[in-house]
């Protein structure tokens, strides 16, 4: 046996450099060798799936987290003195199925199939594919990620890293370091092997469908990985960028161009907004991209299918029409992963996930159901602790006729949190958040993923019978070891989409249990990405997918849509107070930002980073209760988000946003205008907005003209594309939309805000009214230009520790005091007096500007009480409440410019407290990329006599 010290410097040549694999070779067990066990099944169709190198090693565990204390190999699982040691065995790999480390792969995957004899071949990498790859030393240092079939049931489509062993220099250890040498996209046609299963894998056509132009040492040349990125000037300077481009998720998509395949690139080489929790180089942006199937299996036509700059889509799976992914939400939690639709022509709507942060859906599957209630189509996806759980937990179910349709009952947590109302858990008892899976008896119930489903009620998916989890080192009495990330999937099947239990024992009558399609027995490689090989009929009955037609509205050649909805003040947004408190007192606990995180009253990960509340109480005696009528509803704003102009995102973005140090960096926004229903017979809107530009909207109070909630995510529109169904103001629950037939905008031309932009503007009284500026959109201010100078001027008298003279400073100060501009910030900001959650309207700093508390809460509440320095039996210490003043006076008419700069004030705080940092590339430096359209005037003939090109671009 190895010393320990032999065998960590092994371990870590192994972890590092990618030398060695303690896996050796697969033993499948399967329905064929292990004939009359209920327990497997012969698959009824092919099944293609993906074997990955386990590596469970002995882990060195420091048990005190000093650094000065040895490290030891193994831990005493009860204190107890008389208990021997457990050794630690810890899993350092990473599979590929977490959206954090989707581009990260560990080496080692290879691409099988198996027969319904139970026959198994390997189809990739083999050594026929060493001349088609960019793998330079053994094809195990590559590593093949999700696989999809093609419509006709005859090709897969996959992803291939050219070397997992190969990764930038960064310090945020060997996960969260992207890989030089990037990703591309191959097929393999199968025909030969579905018509004779003997037929030699190495004689089957495999074609690489996307390329690169290499350098002398085998790494993406500089001018190729750059040539489609966002900002050309900084690619190649900005950051440790020289990892290669990647290429994966495709599959094929019909539209009423022809079939299409889909994929997903970081081409664009642009770092992910939502940095605060992502691990350093691994949150990068990920953009749906289209391209035409050519006659020869090849592609060609590239271009981006949407637009979000600032977050992520992953996972695409096929739909009736278009498809299904999983993207990334909101700018407030690296966890906040949704599953989304878009139709054919890019047309979103939510399909589930929306409100499940702290945990994520992600890897989801289209299934067709004809067994027992409700029968038609359903999407199942697995749920999870991206951070944790290495894309292993719960598998959910939504019936998509009901997608997007949210109840808020609770779902089980401290906080009220929104749920889809025809949703369910699939895999019941089964656990998704960040602990060890239960053990039960001497087994554990293990977590699932990367469902895909075969025929009608045909359920495939990857699970895992250990603990799953790496938050925790946990005792497992079966093994007598201490463990931590062990997985060790094998491919199951379920015969219906029921909700089972994964310890039921199976009966094939009752269809009850787990079934094995196939398992490496000997524990040396873990199985994921089922994937029946059928075609689209064969899994639908439908021939081919169905598609839509351009939506029309905008002339042909204009890069223009149109956006709107029927009633602004049709909403499911309820203030932070309606979701507080446990089940019992829901509705009737008024928060405050200055409770605990984790208490009853402000559960951060449920309630503010994951949806947005109204930031004004309407209603003090129904907290829930809804915005009725237009007496609260200005209109909406209209914001455009960033290309960030800064690759290297949090290494040295230029400006801050939120927090006071260098993790916090959401997107820069520019307003593209205010659309005010102010005079309208109702709160319906319509405008003309830039296609192929990502947006979001922030609904505003007719009394303040700030914030009354935002929608915490990206949507962008193709040109010509009409989206004014939403039945509402992010109106999701059921029977509650609104149609926009015969409502004001439908009725009236839609507002163009593509040429000029309206905003909001406070006469002297700080009451708001609508301006319009000639330039085609604004940026919102910044803390240290716009806002930091009137803030002394007007606040320091009494907060400046430096040159505070009023009587009252002494008091005030104990409240708030500051330097300088920076410590300004930093106390606003660590006192909670600004918080962009709560918005203008719910922050005390604002209130002070204001002359008054602006978010209709009851300022009396003991919770409210000003404890600046503690006091005596105060539960809530320190509270840093807001006590009135009813100095400065800035909005009692007789200082116009004092009540523009309060407009300002409060929408510094709206926008998420922008602060240069006085590197380049400040926030209003950030970049906006133009728009462009063509088409061809005469559409019947196609004469290409004259071509109409319209664009938007806002960079003058």
């Amino acid at each position: 046996m190895l010393g320990f010290q032999v065998w960590w410097c092994i371990a870590f040549f192994c972890l590092v450099w990618g030398g060695c694999y303690t896996a050796e070779a697969q033993t499948w067990a399967t329905a064929a060798n292990h004939p009359g066990q209920r327990s497997f099944v012969a698959p009824p169709d092919p099944v293609i799936f993906v074997s990955s190198p386990i590596h469970d090693d002995p882990y060195c565990w420091n048990h005190d987290g000093d650094s000065s204390t040895p490290c030891i190999t193994c831990h005493d699982h009860d204190d107890d003195p008389e208990t021997p040691c457990a050794p630690v065995i810890r899993g350092e790999y990473n599979s590929g199925i977490d959206v954090l480390f989707a581009n990260n792969p560990s080496p080692g995957n290879e691409l099988w199939i198996i027969m319904p004899s139970g026959a198994t071949r390997k189809l990739f990498p083999l050594g026929v594919h060493a001349g088609l790859v960019d793998t330079a030393g053994p094809l195990s240092n590559g590593s093949v990620v999700e696989p999809n079939m093609s419509e006709d049931g005859t090709k897969v489509y996959f992803s291939f890293f050219h070397d997992a062993t190969l990764r930038v220099t960064c310090n945020e250890g060997y996960k969260h370091c992207l890989q030089r040498k990037g990703a591309d996209l191959y097929s393999i046609d199968l025909a030969p092997l579905l018509t004779e299963e003997n037929f030699d894998p190495e004689n089957l056509v495999a074609k690489r469908l996307t390329t690169r132009v290499n350098e002398g040492s085998g790494y993406q040349n500089v001018s190729d990985r750059d040539k489609r990125a966002m900002n050309q000037l900084l690619a190649a300077t900005t950051g440790p960028n020289q990892w290669g481009n990647v290429y994966m998720h495709p599959i094929e998509m019909r539209t009423a161009q022809g079939l299409k395949l889909l994929f997903v690139s970081d081409e664009k080489r642009l770092r992910n907004s939502n940095n605060r929790m992502s691990p350093g180089d691994a949150g990068h942006n990920f953009n749906i991209h289209i391209a035409d199937i050519n006659d020869d299996g090849s592609i060609s036509n590239i271009s981006q299918f949407q637009y979000y700059t600032t977050t992520s889509g992953l996972s695409l799976a096929p739909l009736r029409n278009g498809l299904a992914f999983s993207y990334q939400a909101n700018t407030e939690d690296a966890r906040s992963w949704q599953i989304q639709g878009m139709n054919s022509i890019g047309k979103w709507y939510p399909i589930i996930g929306y409100g499940a942060n702290p945990e994520l859906l992600k890897l989801g599957t289209m299934c067709v159901k004809t067994k027992g209630e409700n029968p038609g189509d359903y999407f199942i996806a697995a749920r999870y602790y991206n951070l944790n759980n290495q894309a292993f937990g719960t598998l959910w179910g939504v019936n998509l006729l009901k997608a997007g349709i949210n109840s808020y009952d609770g779902n089980g947590y401290i906080a009220a949190i929104p749920k889809q109302t025809s949703s369910y858990l699939v895999t019941s008892n089964s656990l998704s958040h960040d602990e060890p899976s239960h053990l039960v008896g001497d087994q554990y119930r293990g977590k699932f993923t990367t469902p895909r489903c075969g025929k009608a009620d045909e359920l495939y998916f990857s699970y895992t019978p250990t603990t799953a989890n790496e938050k925790y080192t946990v005792f497992d009495p079966i093994t007598n070891t201490m463990q931590r990330g062990i997985y060790h999937p094998f491919i199951g099947y379920r015969p219906n989409l029921d909700p089972f239990d994964a310890l039921d024992p199976v009966s094939l009558s009752e269809e009850t249990g787990i079934r094995i399609v196939i398992d490496d027995s000997s524990d040396q490689y873990g199985l994921l990405w089922p994937t029946p090989v059928l075609s689209w009929q064969q899994r639908t009955g439908d021939a081919e997918q169905e598609f839509d037609t351009t939506a029309v509205g905008i002339v042909p050649g204009q890069p223009f849509g149109v956006l709107g909805t029927s009633a602004l003040d049709n909403t499911d947004r309820h203030p932070f107070d309606c979701y507080t408190g446990f089940a019992s007192q829901r509705g009737t606990v008024p928060f405050s930002p200055n409770v605990a995180p984790l208490s009853q009253e402000n559960d951060r990960d449920v309630l503010i980073n994951n949806t947005d509340g109204l930031t004004y109480v309407h209603n003090q005696n129904n907290f829930c209760a809804d915005i009725l009528g237009q007496d609260l509803v200005m209109g909406v704003r209209v914001n455009i988000t960033s290309n960030k102009a800064n690759l290297a995102g949090d290494f040295n973005p230029g400006h801050t946003t939120d927090g006071y140090n260098a993790g916090y960096h959401k997107e820069a926004a520019k307003l593209l205008g205010v659309y005010s229903v102010v005079g309208q017979s109702d709160t319906s809107f319509k405008a003309i907005i830039p296609a192929n530009t990502p947006f979001d909207l922030h609904l505003l109070s007719k009394e303040y003209g700030m914030k009354l909630t935002d929608v915490r995510s990206w949507h962008s529109l193709k040109p010509r594309e009409s989206r004014y169904d939403c039945g509402g103001c992010h109106e999701h629950r059921e029977g509650r939309g609104i149609s926009i037939e015969g409502k004001y905008a439908d009725t009236h031309p839609p507002q163009d805000l593509t040429n000029g932009t309206p905003y909001v503007e406070f006469d002297a009284q700080c009451r708001p009214y609508i301006e319009t500026s000639a330039l085609p959109a604004l940026s919102p201010p910044e803390w240290k230009a716009d806002i930091y100078p009137g803030f002394n001027q007007y606040c320091g008298g009494c907060h400046n520790q430096v040159t505070a003279t009023l009587p009252q400073a002494a008091q005030a100060r104990v409240a708030f005091s500051y330097s300088n501009e920076l410590t300004a910030r930093e106390e606003m900001i660590s006192r909670k007096y600004a918080m962009s959650a709560l918005g203008a309207i719910g922050s005390s700093a604002w209130w002070a500007a204001r002359g008054k508390r602006t978010d209709g809460r009851d300022n009396t509440l003991q919770k409210y009480k000003p404890y600046w320095d503690g006091g005596p039996n105060n539960p809530y210490e320190p509270n840093y409440g807001f006590r009135h003043t009813t100095h400065p006076n800035l909005c009692d008419g007789s200082n116009p410019n004092a009540a523009r700069w309060v407009r300002k004030f409060g929408e510094w705080i709206d926008y998420h407290l922008p602060r240069d940092t006085g590197a380049a590339w400040g926030f209003k430096s950030d970049q906006y990329h133009p728009t462009v359209d063509g088409a061809l005037t005469d559409t019947v003939s196609c004469s290409p006599s004259q071509l109409n090109v319209g664009y938007w671009d806002d960079s003058g």
